[in-house]
């Protein structure tokens, strides 16, 4: 596999088309050394390079971004390497956020003794894009590694490498963040005074005295942690956890009511973060119960196989059964059935006004919830059909709580009829891909019948000619004085025509005729796929060709051509006998199945053994295997 390019101080390249729809991870490591420790953080800044919110730091304290386009995937370490990284969903970037500063710091001694130091730009397929030359940086301990920035309506990445000796509280301060002061760690709580025992008897020689354990000192570095935005950082909570422990230690000398008091004390608060946690998980709970989720491929994921709630026999019966629909809700509008109100709303004492702010208030609210219908019928499609539906829920529930005080919301019967019509609509779009699906392969069927007919055709034409040109020579030879050795020649010749003229009428006017082939392609689908298809031509190897135009990188390798007098039935039954291992099991025109070649000859010989002609259980995949070495082998494949 080639090297990805490594980007020098200044350097800039645009992103590839198709990380812009998926997401980049921006990866740094090196090599696990004691007293090392560096941090990945991701910078949201604005056209002047300052951020505009705390949020806009996202780092191991702030692992996402608000909007959703930076999340900080954590550090992890293995094969001898620390690791540290970021994903950047570019599509989800705020058009507010004018570029991405991805920076390091941490603990070490300046990035010239971090060994081995990388930082690389890897696409969603794995693939590194481009690798940072740090090489500029040495004393610094904080530093700005590259930009992403946005540049006529792409993404670039620019290389930086340029940073700070100062270290985080510079580079911070370079973003406009405010660092605040250090917060001196709290001391261990000091043992309360107690009266001296009485005088004890001397122990036994060789014992040493009993004695208080003095205070323990306040673990070092505590004092100087960072807080606020920031948090402490991992060697500063290892510290913290380390004076901890000491003051529990110290509770050891405490009196037993002091001890309850304290313990009593953490309950408590213990307690209280539960009641905290409950509600925050309550919280969440709620505004997860009011997200639609919108992602296309989670839903293309969660469809399953599409169930028709309409199952009607064509689109045009659906597109009949929705105007039908629109009908019946249009005429409750009509009958002022959409929308039901209190009627005893009064303004001023008026029972007039008070009707008629219920009416234009219900109709304002009757409008905003057909504006969501409408959108939802237009957007809908068979994957996205729950979450449409979801929809249109929450907005009546969004109607009924907001016209609560006048009791407005929108009728049962309205809502089933416009729930019914989104449904009814991604039916009739499954109905249509369906039809143009059937569409789509009843012409492949009958171009492919056509260019058989014209093979048969060509071929008759041929064999009449060469008829009239045997009965020439025949009467040529009966006429003349040929011996009856050359007559009887070019009489055989000629039944032998007349045989091959009444194969071809056969094979013209029977459509089942035909061959079986069983076609593999591994350059383009791997070792496990086949194709098992059928074809009326005279020579089936044409219709291989074509299969494997254009549309597929390498050309597809015969294991069978089987000629059948009912090759469709044939095709049918090898079909039926792999059908649970078909690739594509909606569309099932898709004739792509996970077998082996040596399973497809398994079960031709468990059919008929008069089928199984010949057979190839190896491909050739010439273009494929030349490919691959050219390339320098299968390891540089992506």
């Amino acid at each position: 596999m080639s090297e990805p390019p490594v980007m020098s101080p200044g350097a800039n390249r645009e992103l590839p088309a198709h990380t812009l729809s998926a997401y980049v991870d921006i990866v740094m490591s090196h090599v696990s050394r004691p007293g090392v420790d560096l941090d990945l953080s991701v910078v949201a800044v604005d056209s002047g390079g300052r951020v505009t919110h705390e949020n806009d730091f996202v780092f191991f304290n702030n692992t996402r971004h608000r909007s959703g386009s930076v999340e900080h995937l954590g550090q992890r370490a293995s094969g001898g390497r620390s690791w540290d990284a970021a994903r950047v969903h570019l599509s989800r970037v705020p058009g507010e956020i004018h570029a991405l500063h991805v920076t390091m710091s941490g603990e070490h001694d300046g990035f010239a003794a971090v060994p081995d130091l990388r930082v690389e730009i890897v696409d969603h397929l794995s693939s590194t894009m481009a690798l940072i030359d740090l090489g500029a940086l040495q004393t610094e301990s904080a530093a700005i590694a590259l930009e992403l920035y946005r540049r006529s309506g792409s993404w670039k990445v620019r290389a930086v490498a340029q940073g700070w000796d100062a270290g985080f509280g510079a580079l911070v301060e370079h973003y406009g963040i405010a660092v605040e002061e250090p917060v001196q760690a709290t001391p261990p709580v000091a043992p309360r005074a107690t009266p001296p025992p009485p005088p004890a008897p001397s122990p036994p020689s060789g014992h040493p005295t009993p004695q208080s354990p003095p205070p323990p000192e306040p673990a070092p570095g505590l004092a100087s942690a960072r807080r606020g935005l920031f948090g402490p950082r991992r060697k500063d909570l290892e510290r913290e956890l380390q004076a901890t422990r000491a003051q529990v230690a110290s509770l050891g000398i405490l009196d037993a009511i002091e001890l309850s008091r304290l313990t009593e004390e953490r309950r408590t608060e213990l307690a209280t973060v539960h009641r905290e946690i409950a509600t925050a998980r309550a919280e969440l709970d709620l505004l997860r119960s009011q997200v639609v989720e919108t992602d296309d491929v989670y839903m293309l994921q969660a469809a399953g196989i599409y169930e028709f709630a309409h199952p009607l026999e064509s689109s045009v019966a659906h597109k009949d059964r929705l105007k039908t629909l629109k009908e019946r809700y249009k005429s409750l509008t009509r009958a002022q059935r959409a929308v039901s109100a209190t009627t005893n709303w009064t303004i001023n004492g008026s029972v007039q006004q008070g009707a008629k702010m219920v009416k234009d208030t219900s109709k304002l609210m009757l409008r905003a919830y057909n504006a969501e219908a409408d959108n939802c019928v237009r957007v809908v499609r068979p994957h996205s059909l729950e979450t449409n539906v979801q929809r249109l829920e929450r907005a009546r529930d969004a109607i009924a709580k907001l016209g609560a005080i006048m009791s407005i919301r929108i009728t049962d019967e309205y809502h089933r009829l416009r729930v019914e019509e989104v449904r009814l609509t991604a039916d009739y779009h499954a109905k249509v891909a369906e039809e143009r699906e059937a569409q789509r392969e009843a012409r492949e069927r009958e171009r492919e019948d056509q260019r058989a007919q014209q093979e048969y055709e060509r071929e008759r034409e041929r064999l009449h000619r060469e008829r009239a040109q045997v009965e020439r020579a025949l009467d040529v030879a009966l006429s003349g004085t040929a011996d009856q050795a050359a007559v009887e020649q070019l009489r055989q010749r000629l039944a032998a025509v007349d045989d091959e003229l009444e194969e071809a009428a056969v094979r013209a006017a029977n459509s089942r005729l035909g061959f079986v082939y069983v076609i593999s392609n591994i350059g383009a689908f791997g070792e496990k796929i086949v194709k098992i298809g059928m074809t009326r031509r005279r020579e089936p190897m044409d219709r291989v060709r074509e299969l494997g135009d254009a549309s597929v990188p390498f050309l597809f390798d015969v294991h069978a051509l089987i000629f059948s007098e009912d090759a469709l039935g044939l095709e049918a039954r090898l079909h039926a006998a792999f059908a649970h291992r078909r690739v594509n099991r909606v569309n099932l025109r898709r004739e792509f199945f996970y077998v082996t070649p040596s399973e497809v000859r398994a079960e031709l010989t468990k059919l008929k053994n008069e089928h199984l002609l010949d057979f190839t259980d190896t491909p050739l995949a010439d273009e494929w295997r030349r490919s691959v070495a050219m390339a320098g082998g299968p390891g540089s494949q992506a």
